[in-house]
């Protein structure tokens, strides 16, 4: 069984380190706390084993350059079933998202099972300049293409590919994923700190207390269009935040947080 996840996002949103480290995570925890045998697939086109060394010696990976999706691929699969599930994770350079043609012969978002969205809370303008107001952010890689333009984007091309109109909604599955939540404050605002404040004050789950802070983010700083259109396109939307790098930088070794519950929300999603 094959799941294709394509992995979108703008240039320096942190898509090939989120891959990286969610796989890494994966591989440690999958069997212990959820039951599924991890086994990575290796693909000749990405450089898994090379990046995740380099991370452990705190070296970030290379900035994303194909045009082409590449794929990081894995089974994660019940001890019980002798039927494989292979799960894609594919990653692309967020400059196609400037460039709707460049989209349209990215065939492989065709076959999408379900899409991962991730999203730099500096894109968000307004977030950004208040953030900027406090302390220097050049240490944070900030994407800055509007998070709503590649949304747009987005949409056109799957309409355009499966030939339905603006008005029909797409039967997909998204995680939308704020990466970066160890920039100082943000914990308070839509991380963990944020989502455990909001399970006890509205009495909810975890997944519905962190669909409302983070849509409350979006709209006090103004992406009430990206927020709107995601919610009436796509059949089901989970917001996810996570730092794939740990929210102590300086320790010897990068210690991420979060980064592989929205694929195990998404594996549970399609194969319930």
């Amino acid at each position: 069984v094959d799941v294709c996840i394509p992995v979108v996002g703008g240039p320096s949103a942190g898509k090939t380190c989120y891959i990286n480290m969610a796989i890494s995570e994966l591989e440690k925890t999958a069997e212990a706390k959820h039951g599924l045998k991890f086994d990575y697939a290796f693909t000749p086109l990405n450089n898994y084993a090379s990046t995740i060394d380099a991370l452990r010696h705190h070296q970030l990976p290379d900035k994303t350059t194909d045009m082409r999706l590449q794929y990081y691929q894995f089974y994660l699969t019940p001890k019980k079933e002798k039927v494989k599930r292979l799960i894609s994770l594919c990653d692309v350079a967020g400059e196609i998202y400037k460039d709707g043609d460049m989209m349209g012969q990215q065939i492989g978002f065709r076959y999408s099972d379900a899409f991962m969205v991730i999203i730099d809370p500096l894109s968000v303008q307004m977030y950004r300049e208040e953030v900027e107001r406090r302390f220097r952010i050049s240490g944070y890689g900030a994407s800055t293409m509007s998070i709503d333009a590649i949304l747009s984007r987005l949409v056109t091309t799957l309409e355009n590919m499966y030939g339905i109109s603006a008005k029909t909604m797409l039967k997909t599955d998204v995680a939308i994923v704020f990466t970066k939540c160890d920039i100082p404050g943000l914990d308070e605002i839509i991380g963990n700190t944020a989502v455990a404040r909001c399970m006890r004050s509205k009495n909810v789950s975890q997944l519905e207390a962190s669909n409302i802070v983070c849509e409350a983010f979006l709209r006090k700083y103004g992406e009430d269009n990206f927020a709107n259109s995601i919610k009436s396109k796509f059949h089901s939307v989970q917001f996810f935040t996570c730092s794939a790098l740990g929210y102590d930088r300086n320790s010897a070794q990068y210690t991420p947080d979060g980064v592989e519950e929205p694929i195990y929300w998404i594996y549970n999603k399609i194969f319930g």
